[in-house]
């Protein structure tokens, strides 16, 4: 087990956020660095395929691997995309052995291990992924989506999974 404390890069972060007291959830770059740096350290892994699940998910039914491979297949990155608006990452397939990978994992730690974060609209770990994503060969996986809206129920997670969306995000609360 890691604490997020050994994580490389996270500690100077924090150390250079903490004081910051964001207006709202869409400016608290401190509490979804956390994610990130958690992303980060994943890739550092031997494995070829790392999937980021948010823990407020809830799994319906059992899965294997192949399901996430399957949909990231081809692609550096598989996520879940919102026209008009950020995308959600409460479950993000990466392969880290596709050739756009090291680009996209650079961009992201950049925005974070250089305060870039503070130079996007908002400072949250979606848009963070967004501009990270930008020119590489990924896979919107709800192309159709648009808004602000439970993109799980129009995936192909939906058979598996259901996101719990809480209320601090200003968004949705599904569960069934």
């Amino acid at each position: 087990m890691k604490y997020l404390q050994q994580v490389d890069g996270w500690a100077d972060f924090y150390e250079h956020t903490h004081a910051f007291e964001p207006q709202n959830y869409l400016f608290d770059a401190q509490r979804f660095s956390h994610k990130v740096y958690a992303m980060l350290d994943a890739f550092e892994s031997e494995h070829r395929y790392v999937v980021w699940l948010d823990i407020d998910l809830v799994f319906k039914k059992k899965f294997t691997a192949n399901f996430f491979k399957k949909l990231v297949k081809d692609h550096c990155v598989a996520y879940l995309g919102r026209g008009g608006t950020y995308t959600e990452t409460g479950c993000v397939i990466f392969d880290t052995e596709h050739p756009d990978f090291e680009t996209f994992k650079h961009r992201l730690a950049d925005l974070y291990n250089n305060r870039n974060i503070f130079k996007l609209p908002i400072y949250i770990d979606c848009m963070a992924i967004d501009v990270s994503m930008e020119g590489l060969e990924v896979k919107n996986l709800t192309p159709d989506v648009v808004g602000m809206v439970d993109v799980f129920s129009q995936s192909p997670l939906d058979e598996i999974m259901d996101h719990n969306k809480g209320q601090g995000h200003g968004q949705y609360r599904r569960g069934k």
